[in-house]
């Protein structure tokens, strides 16, 4: 009996730890990109960071954890308020964090100012000119991506690409290098790391 015990404690919290996902994160982030629309706010985006198989352990205080099932993403949604205040929200596996202002640089007005090209031009896949021998050699740090999703009143365009696909670093050189890294979405995404690094001590997990 005790033995049944402590193995359905054990698939509660097996249960619970599943649930810290992929679709954990999605539904979040979808609850709360409907929120700003129901606000009419209807222009933000929204970029996910991830390396497959990257977990991560979350101390969330008073003697609770929170751990990804798989891999840890992060999201982070960017949007303007009514009185042009910019606004960053991020959301992982273990839940949300409070929005905080971010001033500058405006990404907000950025995203606006360039929509045509990030809601159209989409990152090349790593591609040599001459074939090689066997498959591309990557890293195991090019098991990272970024999938943005850009949404205004034309609607939701999305894109992901593999951080491999902005190197020139196999043995054969990628053809789509300088187009990659002259698009507009990397230098966007780019801004964001600058973003992050600055507000990251700011940022407080909504309890």
């Amino acid at each position: 009996m005790k033995k049944l015990v402590l193995l359905l404690v054990f698939f509660v919290t097996a249960t619970t730890v599943a649930q810290r996902d992929e679709a954990y994160v999605n539904a979040k982030v979808s609850e709360f990109t409907t929120s700003l629309q129901e606000r009419g706010i209807n222009t933000f985006f929204t970029t996910y960071r991830y390396c497959l198989g990257k977990i991560e352990i979350i101390d969330l205080g008073n003697g609770e954890r929170c751990a990804s099932r798989g891999t840890f993403y992060e999201v982070y949604i960017f949007w303007k308020e009514e009185n042009g205040d910019q606004m960053m929200k991020r959301i992982d596996n273990c839940g949300m964090f409070y929005s905080v202002e971010v001033s500058t640089p405006d990404v907000v007005g950025y995203y606006m100012d360039n929509m045509e090209q990030l809601h159209e031009n989409k990152v090349r896949g790593y591609e040599t000119a001459e074939a090689s021998d066997g498959p591309t050699q990557r890293t195991e740090i090019h098991n990272c991506y970024r999938r943005f999703e850009f949404t205004s009143n034309r609607g939701t365009s999305k894109q992901q690409y593999n951080l491999f696909d902005l190197t020139n670093e196999a043995d054969n050189k990628n053809i789509h290098y300088e187009y990659n890294n002259g698009l507009k979405v990397v230098a966007l995404d780019g801004t964001i790391d600058m973003i992050i690094n600055e507000n990251l001590a700011r940022l407080r997990r909504q309890q």
